[in-house]
């Protein structure tokens, strides 16, 4: 047994030296040989393979490109000043003036009787008016007119005529007694005259007849 185990390894040596043998004995030939190893060949190359043009085709229906805009330039504005308003001048408040006004004026007879007016001026309804009372001054009196209208204020050249009660005064003192009331409208800014004849026909006065009193005077109005 132990001599076929030896036989064995010898056998083993054996071939794997011959193997050896071998792998160096074809490296060698081929070493030497070199134009064994080179292949010449005359090898057609391969043709290069040519791009195609490709056309896509635009699908029916498809929006054709649109071109493109070349941007234009709009032209900066120039701005033109707005003018400042001019203000309104505020509208000057006429002034009010006052047409007050007041007075008497009397008559001359030289009897100790007379006419006396006295006047104011009234404003009512965005009108001046002009108010005259006349009065008949003496001492004891006792008159009965038998014309009427025998009373007339004449104002600025136009009359009104109007009439009177029955004058009766017993005392012998100096009075004044209230014959009529006329108002008339007037014009403002101006001089005015104005009388008052008190028609008395029939009067007989301290010795002294009379047929009219007058009282007149021109008055200003403011």
């Amino acid at each position: 047994m132990r001599k076929a185990n030896i036989l064995l390894l010898a056998v083993l040596f054996l071939a794997i030296g011959a193997g050896i043998f071998y792998i160096f004995a074809s490296e060698g030939k081929n070493v030497s040989d070199p134009g064994a190893s080179a292949v010449t060949s005359t090898a057609t190359p391969a043709p290069t393979a040519t791009p195609e043009t490709v056309t896509v085709a635009t699908p029916e229906g498809a929006p054709a490109a649109a071109p493109e805009l070349t941007p234009t330039f709009e032209p900066t504005p120039v701005l033109t000043p707005i003018p400042s308003p001019t203000p309104s001048p505020e509208p000057t408040p006429t002034p009010h003036v006052d047409h007050t006004a007041s007075g008497e004026f009397h008559s001359d007879t030289g009897a100790w009787i007379n006419i006396v007016a006295k006047w104011e001026t009234v404003e009512e309804d965005g009108k001046v008016r002009l108010k005259i009372e006349a009065y008949v001054e003496s001492y004891s009196l006792y008159y009965t007119s038998y014309n009427p209208e025998n009373l007339v204020f004449t104002v600025d050249g136009k009359s009104y005529r109007t009439s009177h009660d029955p004058i009766s005064v017993g005392d012998n003192d100096k009075t004044q007694t209230l014959l009529a009331t006329q108002t008339v409208d007037i014009p403002v800014g101006c001089d005015l005259s104005v009388d008052v004849t008190w028609f008395c026909a029939g009067l007989t006065y301290g010795n002294k007849q009379l047929e009219s009193i007058t009282a007149s005077d021109t008055i200003h109005i403011p």
